[in-house]
C-alpha cells in the first residue's frame, strides 16, 4: 500500500480502520486518518500539533493518548466532547465549565464540582442532578426549569415541589413526604387537579390517594354548600 502513496490515502479515506497498518504514514494521510477517526491518533508516533488538534476536534477522548497535554489542547477535547474531562488529570474549573457546558452528564466525572459547575451541568441537561450530591433548592429549581423529570433527583422541599407539578402535574407521583407539610401536600394535590383533573383517575394505590381524595372530598363538599 505504501508504495502507492495516492492509492494508500484514497483507502485510508474509505477505510480508516486500515491506518494501523500502514508501514510508513506521512503528514497528510496522519491528517487524513485521525479526521476520520480521532482514534487513530494512537498509532502514529510523534505527531504534530496539527494532527492532535484534528484528532481532538473528532474525538475529544483521544485526550487520553496525548501524552502530558496542555490546557489547549484539552480545552479543545471537552469542547468537542464533554465526556474527555475524565482524561485530564486535576482539570481546572475553567476545563470543568466546558465539559458540562458541552455535556452536563460530564459532571459525573468531576469530582467535587463547585457550585457554579454544577449549575452549568443541570441548566444543559436538568437530570444530571442525579449526578450531585447536596442539592441546594436553587440547584434543584434550575434543574427541573430545564427539564421536569429532573424531579425524581431533586430535594422536595414545597418550592421544588410546587414548580415540578406547575410544570408536570404528574409529577405529583414522584413525590416522597421528606420535606413538606401535610398541608402542603394537600395544596400540591390542588395545583395537580386543577391543572390536570384526570390525575384523580390515576391515583389507585399511590401514596397520595387519601390525601387526593380527601382533597376531592373538602372541594366537593364546598361545591354543595355553594349550590
Amino acid at each position: 500500500m505504501n508504495k502507492h502513496p495516492n492509492l494508500a490515502y484514497e483507502i485510508i479515506d474509505k477505510l480508516p480502520e486500515l491506518f494501523r497498518f500502514l508501514e510508513k504514514k506521512t503528514e497528510k494521510i496522519n491528517l487524513l486518518a485521525v479526521n476520520k477517526n480521532g482514534a487513530n491518533l494512537e498509532y502514529i508516533e510523534n505527531p504534530s500539533e496539527i494532527v492532535i488538534l484534528k484528532a481532538l476536534r473528532n474525538r475529544g477522548e483521544s485526550i487520553q493518548l496525548v501524552p502530558n497535554p496542555s490546557e489547549y489542547f484539552c480545552q479543545i477535547a471537552v469542547q468537542n466532547h464533554g465526556y474527555a474531562i475524565r482524561y485530564i488529570q486535576n482539570p481546572t474549573k475553567f476545563l470543568q465549565l466546558l465539559a458540562v457546558k458541552q455535556n452536563g452528564f460530564s459532571i459525573q466525572f468531576i469530582d467535587n464540582p463547585s457550585f457554579d459547575v454544577q449549575m452549568a451541568a443541570v441548566k444543559k441537561e436538568g437530570t444530571a442532578l442525579r449526578f450531585i450530591n447536596n442539592k441546594s433548592e436553587d440547584l434543584c429549581i434550575a434543574a427541573i426549569k430545564q427539564n421536569p423529570n429532573a424531579f425524581r433527583h431533586a430535594r422536595q422541599t414545597f418550592p421544588v415541589c410546587l414548580l415540578a407539578i406547575e410544570l408536570n402535574p404528574s409529577n405529583l407521583f414522584s413525590l416522597v413526604r421528606t420535606e413538606i407539610t401535610e398541608t402542603q401536600q394537600l395544596d400540591l394535590c390542588s395545583k395537580a387537579l386543577k391543572q390536570e383533573p384526570s390525575i384523580a383517575n390515576k391515583i389507585n394505590n399511590h401514596i397520595y390517594t387519601r390525601l387526593i381524595n380527601r382533597f376531592l372530598k373538602e372541594k366537593n363538599i364546598t361545591n354543595n354548600k355553594k349550590g
